[in-house]
């Protein structure tokens, strides 16, 4: 009884509690648009700042944040062409990153940027080689 009573307790503060947690985090959902906003009209960044704070964020090797930044500068400035250069790097980037380990990750990130994950003809059974990851499958017709 003594070992189930503190999960008894965390369970009833999870029900009560809800989405939002004791720092307040999570009471009030902000979008991209509310960063793209805070970024441009209270922080005085440019579209040039922003895109170029993301290629220097991804050269860190922190391409999730920088995918982050480029999306709240898309939800401001729209998709422009210099943002759309830095979102592919990007992406690209991260479909490196996850290839071997998160397949699902590398799907989303290839679709974001418009690239198909698989590659070949899926009506002959010839080995098709991925150019990304080097992997070799045979497709079946």
């Amino acid at each position: 009884m003594p070992l189930e009573f503190p999960i008894l307790i965390d369970r009833l503060f999870r029900q009560n509690v809800g989405y939002w947690q004791a720092n307040l985090e999570g009471l009030d959902h902000l979008g991209g648009s509310d960063y793209g906003e805070l970024l441009v009209n209270y922080l005085g960044q440019s579209e040039k700042q922003l895109v170029n704070a993301a290629y220097q964020i991804a050269a860190d090797g922190k391409y999730e944040l920088a995918a982050s930044l480029l999306e709240w500068s898309t939800a401001r400035f729209g998709r422009t062409e210099s943002i759309a250069k830095a979102e592919h790097l990007v992406y690209e980037k991260l479909m490196e990153k996850n290839q071997n380990w998160d397949p699902f990750k590398y799907i989303l990130y290839s679709a974001k940027i418009g690239e198909e994950s698989l590659v070949g003809d899926t009506r002959s059974n010839q080995p098709v080689r991925d150019p990304r990851c080097g992997a070799v499958e045979l497709r079946k017709g």
